[in-house]
């Protein structure tokens, strides 16, 4: 014999206002099962109480993100190619070639001094948090990303590596502003509505750079890293972070755009 709650009635409940209802006393039914009926109930509730804790570890960044790490992107936002492998403790980061963004990796909390392409900086990452490496032509950079843990939106988060400060992320009419103004060598993230509409850079209410339609997802995150010198007039959009590949002599001095969904890879 064992017990079944019934489910609870609900009714309009006097003093508690409109939209909440209240549940009545539970009632006990008692049942007499055979042995099989015993172990189907049981087994119904073990899948029932498991399955939300598997949920639980999915992440919105493709994988699922173990609980003790932190987790790194590095951004060769430079000239350079022959980075070759980047180590951070016992974490390879490869194929760093000339304007190309890394899926984040995890890397354990503790403190790490980091030295790429001639340049160096600590990085101290705490446990669950999210942090973008940006190498430069002039310094390394450690920019703490903000994790994005909504699945009905889309996050777009813009770093800002060009030479003007505060620049803003706006509807390409300028209309509206999607990330608020980021100064030099910082990040800065908003979450939005993924629909379909294009963006552009703007700095003083003045038309810098079009991003264009990054194909918003819910519960992905966009990253919009602006590097570089002088404006071009339009940006590459690049989910796997290649460099562009314009065949132009003054590539060093043009603004890159690259937007960039971001990705977890746990090994």
């Amino acid at each position: 014999m064992c017990r079944v709650q019934s489910p609870p009635q609900l009714s309009s409940g006097a003093g508690t206002g409109a939209g909440y209802a209240t549940a009545s006393a539970p009632r006990w039914v008692a049942l007499r099962l055979p042995n099989w009926g015993r172990t189907l109930i049981l087994v119904l509730l073990c899948v029932v109480l498991t399955a939300p804790a598997a949920r639980a570890q999915d992440g919105l960044y493709g994988e699922a993100a173990p609980d003790d790490a932190a987790f790194v992107r590095l951004v060769n936002a430079s000239e350079r190619d022959d980075l070759g492998s980047v180590w951070i403790a016992a974490t390879e980061f490869s194929g760093l070639d000339p304007y190309t963004v890394s899926p984040y990796r995890p890397i354990f909390p503790g403190i790490h001094r980091l030295s790429i392409g001639g340049h160096e900086t600590e990085l101290i990452p705490d446990r669950g948090e999210y942090y973008t490496v940006v190498l430069t032509a002039d310094e390394l950079v450690v920019v703490e990303d903000i994790e994005h843990t909504r699945p009905d939106r889309a996050q777009l988060v813009l770093y800002n590596f060009s030479p003007w400060d505060g620049l803003e992320l706006r509807t390409a009419a300028g209309d509206a502003t999607a990330v608020e103004a980021v100064p030099r060598g910082r990040g800065r993230a908003a979450e939005v509505n993924p629909i379909e509409i294009a963006f552009a850079l703007y700095h003083g209410g003045e038309l810098l750079e079009a991003v264009g339609d990054p194909g918003l997802e819910r519960g992905q995150s966009y990253g919009v890293f602006v590097l570089g010198g002088e404006p071009s007039g339009r940006a590459d959009r690049d989910d796997r972070a290649e460099p562009s590949g314009r065949d132009n002599q003054n590539d060093r001095a043009e603004v890159r755009v690259l937007v960039v969904q971001a990705e977890l890879v746990v090994e």
